[in-house]
């Protein structure tokens, strides 16, 4: 009986020090271990060169891997397969540009797994285990853009006519721009008409008509207002009914993005200023909060939350007639 008592504690012991043994492999990964994927909308959209350039340079900064892939267009469904494929590959984290809501569930089955989830600018995403938000506050973004515009809009009688292009219709990104727009005017007692807003789809060329096309119907009205800097990717002589009516003494343009192209614009003095979003900043800090959380390690306080996600804020920039110089200067060509 002493025997088998004995040989009993042996094994406890040894099935003990087993345990500890595998526990102690368990430990934090080492950075060049770790795998953080950053799935893009599309591959052709030039909008995100500095996002990739922020994400890759913070990855070689902390010696971790990263791989940055996107569908050849912006196509959900196919953005929605790879995310799914990323996540079966075994990375650690994955960072997501996403097109609209109906990523959630896939972006939901990815945390299932354990695989720490982001978006990137993404703010038709949320569901519970969505580690974060990294991008642009879109609403406070429109509300400066709204800034910008109260110094050309002084007249307290006067109804102003103010135009409104957008991307997608209704898509929550445009959306709360110009509701943050709205917010200032109203907050500032601007009495003011929507003229739109036009629906671009993201096409630039198509941009370029709608705003021809309305500035040639509404040659009275006082301002445009760009919830995305769509027609300014365009050579300046592409839009003359446009730069016509820009040029008058009492028209202005105010736009959200500040993208390299643009600058011809404020040269020409066809913008009378630009809110823009810092994406090398929502590369950076994706990866650098995505990284953290592999490690085990708490995230810094919140800046905000969106419908319950915690929401880390890029900012914005504030471009004038004044300073364009400067902060064109500042980017990285296209």
């Amino acid at each position: 009986m002493k025997k088998i008592v004995v040989f009993a504690l042996v094994l406890c012991l040894t099935l003990s020090m087993v345990a500890c043994a595998q526990a102690g492999d368990t430990g934090p990964k080492k950075p060049e271990d770790i795998r953080i994927a950053i799935v893009n909308q599309n591959q052709g959209n030039p909008v995100f060169l500095d996002l990739e350039v922020g994400a890759k340079d913070k990855a070689a900064a902390l010696g971790i891997q990263l791989e940055w892939t996107a569908p050849p267009n912006p196509d959900s469904v196919a953005q929605a397969e790879m995310i799914e494929s990323v996540a079966n590959s075994g990375v650690d984290a994955i960072g997501v540009v996403p097109l609209d809501s109906t990523l959630n569930d896939v972006m939901m089955k990815a945390t299932e797994k354990g695989i720490h989830m982001a978006a990137i600018n993404g703010i038709d995403i949320f569901y519970d285990g969505l580690a974060f938000i990294a991008g642009t506050p879109q609403f406070e973004g429109g509300y400066e853009s709204g800034k910008l515009a109260l110094q050309f809009l002084t007249d307290k009688d006067k109804i102003y006519k103010i135009a409104m292009i957008e991307g997608q219709a209704g898509t929550e990104t445009f959306t709360l721009r110009m509701d943050g727009f709205r917010q200032c005017l109203d907050d500032n007692g601007v009495k003011y008409e929507v003229l739109g807003p036009y629906p671009c789809n993201d096409d630039f060329g198509l941009s370029g008509e709608l705003v021809e096309q309305a500035t040639n119907d509404n040659p009275d009205m006082d301002m445009w207002f760009f919830a995305g800097g769509w027609p300014f990717f365009l050579d300046p002589e592409a839009m003359p009914i446009f730069q016509e009516w820009v040029k008058q003494e009492d028209k202005h343009c105010i736009t959200f993005d500040t993208f390299p192209p643009m600058e011809i614009y404020f040269t020409l003095e066809l913008c009378s200023g630009a809110v823009g979003q810092d994406y090398y900043r929502m590369g950076e800090l994706t990866v650098e909060l995505l990284y953290k959380l592999v490690l085990g390690e708490q995230l810094p306080a919140k800046d905000d939350d969106f419908k319950g996600v915690d929401w880390y804020s890029t900012g914005v920039e504030i471009v004038t007639p004044d300073n364009y110089k400067e902060i064109f200067a500042k980017k990285r060509p296209w």
